[in-house]
């Protein structure tokens, strides 16, 4: 019976009749059918699927060289290897992004070519439900939807094509991060630099007292000199974060064997009165130095060549050593380093060809090195240190205020480090110093032109961009591979059978709007369930035909129709069989209310992603630890986009989603010719129909919202570039660092600190602090502020009152304490000096005051820390008694001055010569340039290569310097208060450190402003959608049963013969929206 019925069905033919409708809409007879012939296109189809290949395929070779243009490139501006903006970073990576969006759209859109053709082979080659058509519609859209499975049952080669288009979006994802910054990239260029010049093995020239005074700056700090810097610009270009370069000299180095075990150390450990007399040459020891903890004697001769036999005793150890240091002739192989604020020397390798024997400069040089050690030193309880004016030794006075000699908190005596490494080190430090060009050769008076320039290579570091094109071009490649295949398959196709369009409107009134549908529709309906096939009709015509079914109930379809009445008939109610009913609004609204959501948050993620990644030094990629592998900028990168790109395909799709609802609004608002649908539908699909301004002005709605759905590209474009690089980013911490105490309160048995105050002086500047940031691997530099109170000088110019007639021409420099009184404990200072050169003389009365200093510390990975004195305000005048010093600041301001008096300097036959004034320290070895040192900040003057003697242009300056550097140097730690109580004149303190590093830089403004304008748009088309759902009476859908039903009425079939792409036809305003013809 239901196979009778079917039978029944598709052999009968509907009697369209002539009827009047309510609307008055007119009279439709009968029209005879107009053959249409499908266009075929094979040679139009091929040319356009190769065009839109080779246009992707251009994008990623626009990108590649792109990236290649860029890789190497410095990004520092005073490079200007770039213009301004590709050196900014995320102008870069927004550009990528685009490009890889750009060559995604035109692959996908070459491999929907293909699937639009194998769809329609489907359709040909077999028999399909109206749901399995569905499915595969909508995988052609997407392959991720709730029929997925079912599309994948129905053809599994549509499902295939359709995830390849897919994974077209991994180029967005994975080709940015090809592009990564590095501040490490080197350069190698040939270059000219300054080296010791060769004829100084041959020059025998006197040794100046500038050679003496650099010497005893080295071993008082235990450093060596600076290089000299050349022009790192021409050598190395603009932008070099460190430039460096290789050469090798010739100069003195030392051998040292331990001889402890042979040694007799009877005369250090109990010296006899001969002994003491022998060594000190009649001066007196004092009691409170009773320990020789050094003792020295220097060799120098023909047979014995030049070196040093030393023995040292460490009190607070009881150790005792013994070394015995020949010196040589050496060439160096060393490695300059030069940066923005430092530089530093690597010694690579020493070869030794040569004793010395004192016969050239080098051995002249070398001799002076090592006679640094031949001194006499003594110590005792409360840190003191008595360095002996001997004349049996031979040093320059300049050892025993050096770093090596270092003191307990407790007051008592240690070293450093050993006698042998100590004494390598610091004739290392003097051949190496040799490259600044302030040691005097003979060659020229002027430190440019003190050195010779070699050739070399110049490697430099700066940070730029660094390209991967492996991970792009496999990326690319494997993804233009898939696609290349699947287009010649749909090029063969089109070859075979001609191109086929996308099923727009016009298609399903094409191939569904024929007798058979309209019979079934007219009996039961269309349904998800009902198979059809595509079958050729007369001419080039194609229509789909249900195929044969069994139905369990209904009866005959002329049956039904007898049972209508005319009116009925022409109201098309047996064209609806399915009952209107307002369906529900929840489902969409649900769907794009989670849409959204789901949008936020990835948004959210990213932004949280993006803070953490933010103030971390980026890493190299471990698999081992996915923790450090998400700092990799790569990694970043890929799920920086890989986030945003998620919320753009949310949110295309609420708006997609919105738009349908605004379609069929448009639909039932007026009347619109097919080309104007099919138009829209186009446009619905985020595709660029064959005339784009024409879709505007049928449906505003529909046209901005999927101009918008198809600029969410722009929320995984712009984001991608609010993470940076930044090679200086800063982070602030709390920290605990070192700050001097309250000296005023501070209690010291000791009242003599010479030996650090001639430390500092002999430096020029300030001893190193001890306490800095932590500087971890990653971290530059750090820095921070401390505020505290110390002794100081407030000097004042009184060179206009002072006679100076008996000092110019005679003296060069003389410092005089200013006697106290009983109603005046102020401890005061005249120093005068006279610049020769200049012919200027200046004198200063300086008061001992305490100070309020403002200090920046600062400390590099690579570079020594820097005090920078931010602000020094004089707070009170010091009163102090300096026959009864009791406190820290008297008892340390008081050495200063009394070190001030010691020496004075004066001409004698031309020629500049140093004098002791204070009986006090008249037996202490003071170096014998003291107090002019290398120059700087709290150096009272300075000496020319030629041994000229150059006095501080600002002599109040350098005065209040010398005890600024002094009370600086407290914050090195290695100076003690000599209290029980209190032994550290320092303090912890909490403060905040600034950090400097490579890391990222998070700017969320631009990311958060995006997608903020994103939600805020996606939810105006939502609620569009929303008002429109409204109205429409029902939540629709853009699916080709949707579209087959809306076409299956006896309106719209009696008219089908005369239908052509300008026919109006508009849709119900009812929940059904069926389509008819309209005539506005």
């Amino acid at each position: 019976m239901p196979e009778r019925v079917w039978n029944g069905m598709t052999s009968a033919r509907v009697r369209l009749t002539r009827c009047d409708d309510v609307d008055s809409r007119g009279r439709y007879a009968s029209v005879a059918p107009r053959p249409s012939a499908r266009k075929d296109g094979r040679l139009r189809g091929i040319v356009y699927t190769m065009i839109l290949l080779l246009s992707s395929l251009a994008l990623v070779l626009g990108h590649h060289f792109f990236y290649r243009y860029l890789d190497g490139k410095s990004i520092d501006p005073d490079a200007a290897e770039l213009p301004t903006f590709l050196q900014k970073q995320n102008n870069v990576k927004r550009i990528g992004t685009a490009i890889a969006h750009g060559s995604r759209i035109l692959l996908s859109t070459a491999i929907g070519v293909t699937f639009v053709q194998h769809f329609w082979e489907t359709l040909r080659s077999r028999s399909l439900a109206i749901s399995q058509i569905d499915a595969l519609i909508h995988s052609g859209r997407s392959p991720f939807n709730q029929t997925a499975l079912q599309a994948a049952k129905t053809s599994f080669t549509l499902f295939s094509i359709s995830i390849v288009a897919s994974l077209t979006a991994l180029s967005v994802v994975l080709t940015p991060g090809s592009l990564t910054v590095s501040t490490e990239v080197e350069r190698q260029t040939r270059c000219l630099v300054p080296s010791v010049p060769q004829d100084i093995t041959s020059s025998n020239l006197s040794a100046y007292d500038s050679t003496t005074a650099a010497l005893g700056g080295m071993i008082s700090s235990n450093s060596y000199l600076p290089p000299f810097r050349m022009n790192e610009v021409v050598n190395c270009g603009r932008g070099a974060s460190s430039c460096s370069y290789n050469v090798s000299f010739v100069g003195p180095a030392v051998d040292c064997k331990d001889i402890t075990d042979e040694t007799d150390f009877s005369s250090l450990l109990d010296p006899s009165p001969q002994d003491l007399n022998y060594l000190t040459d009649g001066i007196v020891v004092p009691t409170n130095a009773p320990y020789l903890i050094w003792n020295s004697s220097v060799f120098v001769g023909y047979s014995s060549g030049i070196g040093v036999t030393i023995q040292s005793r460490d009190l607070l150890q009881g150790t005792l050593q013994a070394a015995n240091c020949s010196m040589f002739i050496a060439t160096y192989d060393v490695g300059v380093r030069l940066e923005s604020a430092s530089s530093s020397i690597h010694v690579w390798n020493t070869n030794w060809y040569s004793e010395v024997y004192d016969v050239t400069f080098l051995d002249n040089y070398a001799a002076m090195g090592i006679t640094m050690f031949g001194e006499v030193i003594f110590a005792g309880p409360d840190a003191y240190t008595f360095v002996a004016r001997s004349a049996v030794s031979s040093g320059y006075g300049s050892l025993g205020y050096s770093s090596f000699f270092a003191t307990t908190p407790t007051g008592n005596h240690t070293f450093t480090d050993t006698i042998s490494h100590f004494v390598e080190t610091f004739i290392q430090n003097a051949s190496i110093s040799m490259l600044s060009g302030n040691i005097f050769y003979g060659v020229s008076n002027d430190t440019a032109t003190n050195l010779q320039t070699v050739t070399t290579t110049c490697s430099s570091t700066v940070t730029a961009y660094m390209y991967n094109s492996k991970r792009l071009l496999s990326t690319y490649g494997i993804l233009l591979g898939f696609a290349a295949l699947l287009t010649a398959y749909g090029c063969w196709i089109i070859s075979r059978k001609g191109a086929e369009q996308k099923l727009l409107f016009s298609g399903v009134v094409r191939i569904g709007l024929n007798e058979e549908l309209i019979s079934l529709s007219l009996k039961s309906g269309i349904e998800g369930q009902t198979v059809a096939h595509l079958k050729s009709t007369s001419g080039a015509l194609e229509e789909l035909h249900p195929e044969p079914y069994i139905r369990d109930e209904g009866d005959a379809k002329d049956e039904l129709i007898s049972e209508l009445t005319e009116e009925e008939k022409c109201d098309g109610h047996v064209l609806q069989p399915i009952p209107r009913r307002r369906q529900r609004f929840t489902g969409i609204c649900f769907r794009v209310l989670l849409l959204v959501l789901a949008a936020l948050g990835f948004m959210a993620l990213n932004h949280a992603y993006f803070n953490y990644l933010s103030g971390k030094s980026p890493t190299p990629f471990q698999l081992s630890n996915p923790a450090t592998s998400l700092l990799n900028q790569t990694i970043s990168s890929d799920i920086g986009i890989g986030l945003s790109y998620a919320a753009q395909v949310l949110l295309a799709a609420a708006i997609t989603i919105s738009s349908v609802q605004l379609f069929w609004r448009a639909a039932r608002s007026r009347g619109h010719s097919i080309t104007q649908i099919d138009q829209l539908m186009t446009m619905q699909a985020v595709s660029f129909p064959s005339s784009p301004l024409r879709a505007f002005c049928t449906s505003l709605g529909v046209s901005v919202c999927a101009l918008l759905a198809a600029s969410t590209s722009l929320v995984s474009v712009l984001p991608s570039g609010s993470l940076s690089i930044l090679t200086n980013y800063t982070r602030e911490e709390a920290c605990t660092v070192l700050v001097a105490r309250n000296l005023s309160a501070l209690e010291t048995t000791s009242s003599d600190f010479t030996s650090p105050v001639t430390a500092v002086m002999m430096s020029g500047t300030y001893l190193q602090p001890s306490s800095t940031c932590n500087l971890g691997d990653s971290v530059s530099s750090c820095s921070y502020r401390l505020q505290f109170d110390g002794p100081g000088f407030n000097c004042e110019d009184v060179s206009a009152s002072t006679n100076a007639t008996e000092f110019i021409g005679r003296l060069v420099y003389q410092a005089a304490i200013t006697p106290q009184t009983v109603n005046d404990l102020t401890m005061r200072v005249n120093v005068q000096a006279w610049d020769a050169e200049r012919s200027t003389y200046q004198a200063v009365n300086c008061t001992g005051v305490s100070r309020r200093y403002s200090v920046t510390v600062s400390s590099g990975a690579n570079s020594p820390s820097i005090m920078d004195v931010t602000e020094s305000e004089s707070e009170s005048v010091i009163h102090a008694n300096t026959s009864q010093l009791s406190t820290f600041a008297e008892a340390y301001l008081f050495s200063i001055l009394e070190l001030l008096e010691t020496r004075f300097v004066f001409f004698e036959l031309g020629v500049v010569q140093f004098g002791m004034t204070s009986s006090r320290l008249n037996s202490i070895a003071l170096p014998v340039t003291f107090p002019f040192s290398g120059g700087g900040l709290g150096s009272l003057g300075s000496f020319a290569l030629d041994g000229n003697v150059s006095v501080a242009g600002n002599l109040s300056l350098a005065v209040e310097g010398i005890a600024q550097n002094a009370t600086l140097s407290l914050l090195s730690g290695t100076i003690f208060a000599i209290n029980p109580d209190n032994p550290s004149p320092l303090e912890n303190t909490s403060t905040t450190c600034t950090y400097s590093l490579t890391a990222y830089e998070y700017t969320p403004r631009t990311l958060l402003l995006t997608y903020g304008i994103a939600i805020f748009l996606t939810t105006l088309c939502a609620f569009s959608g929303w008002v429109a759902m409204r109205r429409n009476g029902v939540e629709e859908t853009m699916d080709f049963s949707r579209f087959l039903r809306a076409v299956m009425n006896e309106k719209l079939y009696s008219v089908k013969n005369s239908l052509d792409m300008d026919t109006k036809l508009k849709a119900d305003d009812t929940a059904d929206g069926n389509f008819t013809p309209s005539l506005s």
